[in-house]
């Protein structure tokens, strides 16, 4: 008989909307460095397939008319281990001006205000360990935006043998809006090297809420300050406690692989597919989970979606 732990507030169901659930030198160089996180060091050979968000398009710029397919954002199965690091501030300097939006839902008339299509400003400070990148401040960022907070989540950075000598960073993050419970997840995408930074496109293209569901789109110009922490290696120690003491994630389709007898057409059934986010199950202190669905493809960071 299955042993099971149903979560069903936070893992297993999702309806309505809501989800369930200067420093040139590698970090290789550094004497007495945390042990590197799991997963790591990448093992690809680089050679990806890339034809959107090209390294000529984020540091050249592009026309876009609308968000790109959620694996063009994700780590592909070929990344390799990146050769540079990137510690030190991201500073965005347009986010007011910039961005685009196509609406799905909209019950209280926000697209009456214009505020609400542009990110609040941006500036925050990183470290990299490994291929991990890890935001300084963690949880809810409260900021001066009449509308949104942001959450800010470890993303990763890898390297693509067409980046010419670039790196590639993904940072999934989320905006709150303010005094609601609504949260819209999304994922800047940017290339460095030594001090120099590309352009930063950013997409959203899920949310917890029914009454107001946008996808938010744009190519923001940007600045990078290299900036070496003292608490560096404390941060990079925490954060692989941190996955340390995490359950092991594994696909739903696993699950029936150790039981036969469960039916995984039953999960989710009767919910209306737009409004799934993610589903799953907690057996034995293993997670089974489903991907993470967004309006344009599987979220590439599903561990870091916010589900509330």
């Amino acid at each position: 008989m299955m042993k099971a732990r149903f979560f069903i507030s936070l893992v297993i169901l999702a309806f309505l909307g809501c989800s369930l659930f200067l420093v040139d030198s590698f970090a290789s160089s550094r004497v007495n460095q945390p042990e590197l996180p799991p997963g790591d060091p990448l093992t690809g050979s680089g050679d990806v397939a890339r034809t959107s968000l090209t390294s000529d398009q984020l540091l050249d710029g592009f026309a876009y008319s609308g968000p790109a397919n959620e694996s063009a954002l994700a780590l592909p199965s070929e990344a390799a281990q990146p050769t540079q690091s990137f510690e030190g501030v991201l500073t965005f300097l347009d986010e007011a001006e910039v961005g685009d939006y196509q609406i799905h839902q909209d019950e209280y008339d926000y697209a009456d205000d214009p505020q609400r299509f542009h990110l609040p400003e941006f500036e925050f400070a990183f470290v990299q360990h490994g291929s991990h990148l890890i935001p300084i401040q963690r949880g809810r960022i409260v900021t001066e935006h009449p509308y949104w907070d942001y959450l800010l989540s470890p993303g990763r950075v890898w390297r693509e043998n067409g980046d010419n000598g670039y790196m590639r960073a993904a940072i999934p993050f989320a905006l709150v809006q303010k005094n609601q419970n609504c949260t819209h997840n999304g994922t800047f995408m940017f290339l460095f090297h030594g001090d120099e930074v590309s352009h930063v496109w950013y997409q959203i293209t899920q949310e917890t809420c029914t009454y107001f569901k946008a996808d938010l789109w744009g190519l923001l110009t940007a600045s990078y300050q290299p900036q070496s922490r003292s608490d560096g290696d404390q941060i990079r120690s925490e954060y692989v406690q941190e996955l340390a003491d995490r359950l092991p994630v594994k696909p739903l389709a696993a699950l029936k692989e150790r039981f036969p007898e469960v039916n995984l057409d039953s999960f989710g059934a009767g919910l209306t597919p737009e409004h799934v986010s993610l589903y799953g199950v907690v057996v034995d202190d293993v997670i089974y989970m489903s991907p993470c669905r967004t309006r344009y493809g599987d979220y590439g960071y599903c561990q870091e979606m916010r589900q509330a």
